[in-house]
């Protein structure tokens, strides 16, 4: 019974998607979750702390599953799915990942799964791609970026880097938002950095963590 339930609110979050994204701009996610629970108040306080965009007017739904709101002609929902992301498509798509040892582990023990979407209703692509970054980012944490593809940009990644997991997800958002921003192309075997001594390599490759028959621009960090 709890399979069918679970089956039917899944399919009807991605009808509604699906509805949605025949009129608009759609960007959709997961992020897998170890039990069916996520605490939104923590993610208003991030995402205000982040973005300064304070969500204090919106309020959960009544089965605390599900946090919907409305920012510039978007729609904006993360809801909690209460079961593993069907067809095993996590496991999958953590056997390319060769940068997180663990990452098929992690994959097949999870127990439940955000299912994030930015629906840009009456808002340019650019802006909803802008807007899905800020609630990815603080709603999860990853170390490449799998969108700017759709933009006509070439995916970053940070591969062996000796600093910390923090620093590295912090860097690679800020170059994100910055290709996105200025709509900046990174060339290979220029440089990049946000202070006058600070100088990143980028090179451009074949994939290691994402598909590798794509190029991306690896970020020397």
């Amino acid at each position: 019974m709890f399979k069918k339930l679970f089956g039917k609110k899944e399919e009807e979050s991605k009808e509604k998607i699906v509805e949605e994204k025949e009129h608009s701009n759609t960007f959709v996610s997961f992020a897998l979750l170890n039990e069916a629970r996520y605490d939104f108040e923590k993610f208003r306080a991030d995402f205000k702390k982040d973005w300064n965009i304070s969500l204090d007017d919106y309020e959960d739904s009544d089965d605390s599953e599900m946090f919907v709101f409305d920012h510039d002609g978007m729609m904006i929902a993360i809801s909690i799915m209460p079961a593993q992301i069907p067809n095993d498509e996590a496991v999958f798509h953590a056997r390319t990942n060769r940068v997180w040892d663990d990452a098929v582990n992690v994959a097949e023990a999870h127990k439940a799964h955000l299912l994030i979407s930015v629906l840009g209703r009456d808002a340019e692509m650019m802006d909803v791609a802008k807007m899905f970054v800020k609630v990815c980012s603080s709603a999860i944490n990853q170390e490449n970026t799998t969108a700017l593809d759709s933009l006509g940009k070439k995916d970053l990644e940070i591969i062996d880097s000796k600093e910390n997991a923090e620093d590295v997800y912090s860097l690679i958002t800020d170059i994100s938002l910055y290709v996105i921003d200025y709509d900046a192309i990174l060339l290979d075997g220029e440089t990049i950095g946000f202070t006058e001594d600070q100088k990143l390599s980028l090179t451009e490759s074949p994939a290691v963590a994402l598909d590798p028959t794509i190029n991306t621009i690896k970020i020397g960090y």
